[in-house]
């Protein structure tokens, strides 16, 4: 089964009327990547955005800053973004989910007008697009971050309707804003101004890397499918998705997932 991180469960607990799957775990600990804007730091002078990376003392890049929450044990990565203005737009975050969905639909001519409205956003936009970097003062951190394991979080079959139970919490709002202050300091006196959201203010969207329901784990007490991502207690079902991945880190998890899939076919070789 690959039928991703929702779909997979969904699909075996429409089968669970017929006690075919009885795994307690299918569905549960629905985790997806956070993507958040709650920080804008304006500097005394300006600086090329790429000559930011890596500021965290032990951090590493991977095309941007990384944080491990020792608290929440929850791991984020922040991406430096070129801003004209120091106060987001109140349609910037609404315009965000529309441009990462474009490829499902187009703008309408209200969303346009918006755009052009929004400079930040469309710069971003268009700096991303084509690596264009030029000096700035003003800089917005678009920051996506790891979600906790929770089995609330789940997805679940009422009455024959598909129901996803999904929030993004407390505990996961204020490690991500400790992150945005570790950041703050890093910068030092270089600092001049500061817009940093509270705790229940963040501009957010989810990254759709759904993740967790089908989760990988050495007993069926805790998991649904084993180390070879075959489920528990049935012999010829395997699952290759996001939906076998335990924890998501900060990271895209496609090349994890492909990865997967190519130790899969080599187990499938040893059968």
């Amino acid at each position: 089964l690959a039928c991703g991180g929702i779909g997979t469960p969904a699909l075996l607990l429409e089968d669970r009327n017929r006690n075919a799957f009885m795994n307690e775990n299918i569905g549960k600990f629905l985790q997806d990547h956070i993507s958040s804007t709650p920080l804008r730091i304006q500097f005394k002078t300006k600086r090329d955005i790429r000559k930011l990376y890596n500021r965290v003392p032990g951090g590493f890049t991977r095309d941007g800053i990384t944080f491990y929450d020792h608290v929440s044990e929850l791991n984020h990565i922040a991406y430096p973004r070129l801003a004209l203005t120091f106060k987001a737009s109140p349609h910037s975050q609404e315009l965000r989910r529309k441009l990462i969905a474009i490829r499902h639909s187009l703008l309408n001519l209200s969303d346009w007008v918006q755009l052009l409205k929004c400079s930040d956003l469309l710069i971003e936009a268009v700096s991303h697009k084509f690596n264009l970097s030029f000096p700035t003062n003003i800089l917005s951190f678009n920051i996506v971050s790891e979600q906790k394991n929770l089995n609330s979080r789940r997805i679940s079959m009422v009455n024959g309707q598909l129901r996803i139970h999904w929030d993004f919490n407390l505990e996961e709002r204020i490690s991500i804003l400790a992150f945005c202050r570790r950041l703050i300091e890093s910068f030092g006196d270089e600092v001049s101004d500061v817009v940093l959201s509270t705790v229940d203010s963040i501009p957010f969207t989810a990254c759709a890397h759904h993740s967790g329901t089908m989760r990988m784990s050495n007993s069926p007490m805790t998991g649904v499918v084993d180390s070879n991502l075959k489920m528990f207690d049935v012999d010829n079902i395997y699952v290759c998705d996001g939906s076998v991945l335990p924890r998501t880190g900060y990271a895209n998890t496609a090349l994890t997932i492909a990865s997967l899939a190519l130790r899969l076919a080599n187990h499938f070789e040893t059968l």
